[in-house]
């Protein structure tokens, strides 16, 4: 069996494993054949093609025309993909075809890949997780308010040309059936998953000798640093729940533009925050396994729900999960139906604050909360249980 895979995101090597490539092992594990065509959409330097029995990796950096400005911003995002051409084209008069073509979301970065990558393949499959353009355009607001319409419109026909559609959650399908329209194509849901299920056994204290910390109830942050992320909520959060619970510590693991509110903000209070910076990822799973709390803010104001893929390492290392996240996601419905973590809404700095005071106070609370998290995640979230359900697009 073969399968196609467009990305714009796809670790090889010793780079930190990330979705795609958890689920390339897992389906080559299976005598699955991956070839993946790969727009390293981060444009690291020193990119290049890579091959090992059972995979083979196409990876071409985005246009960069960053001089051009709003020009070049157009160019990467609507003319990158066909730098894969050459490569589907070869393919295509070598009668090559693929039982499957598995692609992620956005559409509109891939979509001149798109159709020769469906005409290559018997079948296809689309993960869909960031809603095109109204979270990139939340985020960015680097498209033109005239081209939003026509922007949705265009994904929306992307979307709607694949044999399957999955998206993240009950609420993502909902909003998908209202945001794009509904279709007659195949659209259920598929969890984001994860290869990393966790330990048996996990004993914080222990994991904790060592470290530089002691008795602070460690409260971590990680992933992108950047606007719409909530940084500067968490940050307001933990200055508050210092005030009841001195004890309360946050770790701030990654980068982005807004390390520098983190920086001045450890740098003023050392004792309430450290910045650890990008880590490798075992390094950050360590420190994860002697945290006490997860932290995810997600993107204010946005209209489409999101499903944090940072909260499934929380979950690997049986933390509790404090959650502020927008209305329209059933994330903090589903943290709190299944015991294992707090939510408020969105900007609600103050609750938030509540929540980490109750999780930092009782620590029988965190650790069963922390064991029914681990217990979801094996059951949810294991990338052999999403190989099955998108083998099922072939009948497999």
């Amino acid at each position: 069996m073969k399968v196609l895979m467009l990305t714009t995101k796809f670790p090889v090597d010793n780079e930190s494993p990330w979705l795609t490539s958890e689920l390339a092992a897992e389906l080559i594990k299976r005598n699955v054949s991956v070839d993946v065509m790969d727009i390293q959409w981060a444009g690291q330097e020193g990119v290049k093609n890579y091959r090992r029995p059972g995979l083979n990796v196409i990876r071409k950096k985005p246009f960069d025309f960053k001089f051009l400005g709003k020009a070049g911003f157009f160019i990467k995002w609507f003319f990158s993909s066909f730098k894969l051409y050459p490569y589907l084209i070869w393919k295509l008069l070598s009668v090559r075809r693929y039982d499957l073509l598995i692609c992620y979301s956005p559409c509109v970065i891939l979509a001149g890949a798109i159709p020769l990558a469906r005409l290559l393949s018997k079948k296809s499959i689309l993960i869909y997780w960031d809603f095109f353009p109204t979270h990139i355009q939340h985020a960015t607001g680097r498209f033109p308010k005239f081209s939003i319409p026509l922007l949705r419109r265009l994904e929306g026909c992307l979307v709607s040309s694949f044999s399957r559609a999955s998206f993240m959650s009950p609420a993502n399908l909902r909003f998908a059936n209202y945001y794009f329209g509904v279709s007659l194509q195949t659209r259920d849901v598929i969890p984001i998953w994860s290869a990393f299920l966790g330990w048996d056994n996990l004993c914080k204290e222990t994991e904790r000798l060592g470290s530089p910390y002691g008795d602070e109830v460690l409260v971590v942050f990680g992933g992108q640093l950047v606007a719409g992320r909530g940084v500067e909520v968490v940050l307001s959060a933990v200055r508050i729940a210092r005030i009841s619970n001195p004890k309360i510590k946050l770790l701030v693991c990654g980068a982005g533009p807004l390390a520098i509110q983190v920086k001045e903000f450890s740098s003023g209070n050392p004792e309430a925050c450290d910045y650890l910076g990008l880590l490798p990822r075992q390094e950050y799973l360590k420190i994860l396994a002697y945290s006490d709390i997860g932290v995810v803010a997600t993107m204010a104001g946005v209209e489409s729900p999101t499903y944090p893929s940072k909260s499934l390492d929380y979950m690997a290392s049986c933390m509790p999960i404090a959650a502020c996240v927008e209305n329209s996601t059933d994330f903090g419905e589903i943290i709190e139906s299944n015991g294992f973590g707090c939510s408020c809404k969105e900007g609600d700095i103050e609750k938030l604050a509540e929540i980490l005071i109750q999780l930092s106070l009782d620590p029988l609370l965190r650790k069963n909360m922390g064991m029914r998290a681990l217990n979801f995640l094996r059951k949810e979230h294991a990338v052999s249980d999403a190989t099955d359900k998108i083998l099922r697009t072939i009948d497999i």
